[in-house]
């Protein structure tokens, strides 16, 4: 029997879909579908999503959050099939949680700067987690090292773990930088690149710059020069594995100049 294709515009109207999707006569390949399937499809939509906010590309914006919510709420109705929880105890235990974390919203009501909320947040998420530590409860292992070394320092940072100013934090970084030609072995060499690396991550923090944004664009753009070389190359018949170093240096300034252009 011919399925309705009319839903509404809503969370409602996609979890009625879904359910269409996963129900009798609905489609095969989604009702194969795992949680360790979704976690893959999940990771790529919501770096499609990173990468439309990178660019400020609006349509994409809205294409790649519907794909992510899509993606959210296929996974609830797998939760529910599997654990047996469904969408009202998610949104259940998410208002309690968020309405807990804001005591100066519907508590105490009163004016609080933005460092302090951001404390707060933390120390009541410690205690939820039964964690004797709030420093210590760091982002999730499946993040990045480069985002997790920013969340890293700005907890950190908020307990009064930072640097006075700029200065010592470039200066910081130029003697990473010293200790890392001075490494003697593989070994000592590993770490200073890692105490490199956690200082530009401090420095960006400073600057307030995202570094996994920052290093996103950074490739997207080395990307498309060596795309932009490679055409030129065809262009004018040179065999890219044949360059000199000189006209690779050009080839490179020019196609540079192309896109930049």
């Amino acid at each position: 029997m011919k399925q309705s294709s009319n839903f509404k515009s809503s969370f409602e109207g996609l979890s009625d879909l879904i359910s269409i999707l996963l129900g009798p006569g609905g489609c095969p390949w989604d009702k194969e579908q795992s949680f360790s399937d979704l976690k893959r499809y999940f990771l790529e939509e919501s770096c499609e999503l990173l990468e439309a906010i990178d660019l400020e590309d609006s349509e994409n914006i809205k294409e790649e959050l519907g794909d992510v919510v899509f993606n959210l709420c296929f996974m609830m109705h797998v939760a529910e099939n599997i654990f047996q929880f469904g969408s009202e105890d998610v949104f259940s235990d998410l208002i309690h949680k968020i309405i807990k974390r804001h005591p100066h919203v519907f508590e105490k009501n009163q004016n609080v700067e933005i460092d302090q909320v951001l404390s707060n947040w933390d120390k009541i998420k410690s205690q939820e987690k039964g964690s004797k530590s709030i420093l210590g409860t760091s982002a999730p292992i499946s993040l990045s090292s480069l985002a997790n070394s920013f969340t890293l320092q700005e907890k950190a940072s908020r307990f009064g773990f930072d640097w006075d100013q700029i200065n010592d934090v470039e200066d910081k970084l130029t003697e990473e930088f010293q200790e890392l030609k001075n490494a003697e072995n593989d070994f000592e060499k590993e770490l200073e690149i890692g105490d490199v690396f956690f200082s530009m991550v401090n420095l960006s923090r400073w600057h307030n710059v995202d570094p996994e944004a920052s290093l996103r664009k950074a490739n997207r753009r080395f990307n498309e020069r060596l795309i932009e070389v490679e055409r030129l190359c065809g262009e004018r018949q040179i065999e890219i594995e044949s360059l000199s170093n000189e006209l690779r240096d050009n080839l490179w300034i020019e196609a540079k100049n192309n896109i930049e252009g």
